[in-house]
């Protein structure tokens, strides 16, 4: 989305990355909503969606059902390199 990807990542949740002129990411945001899992297991989030006018994203978790984020903070532009 823009400069953004929108990374569902299991038992790291949502992660928020921006992509740098040199094309690395940066996370910029996540939100974890598998706080008692830190392992590689099929558990937490696994899909999103960051397409609202609001800058609202939805995202699954196959134990939690669905959450909506702001993700206005982790999407503001601080300029290219800045982490």
């Amino acid at each position: 989305m823009g400069d953004f990807v929108f990374q569902s990542n299991y038992c790291s949740g949502l992660q928020v990355l921006e992509i740098q002129d040199d094309f690395s990411l940066s996370r910029t945001g996540f939100y974890d909503n598998a706080p008692d899992c830190d392992t590689t297991v099929f558990s937490g989030s696994w899909s999103n969606y960051p397409y609202f006018a609001s800058g609202n994203v939805v995202f699954t978790s196959i134990e939690r059902g669905l959450y909506v984020v702001d993700a206005s903070a982790a999407t503001a532009k601080k300029g290219k390199g800045q982490k």
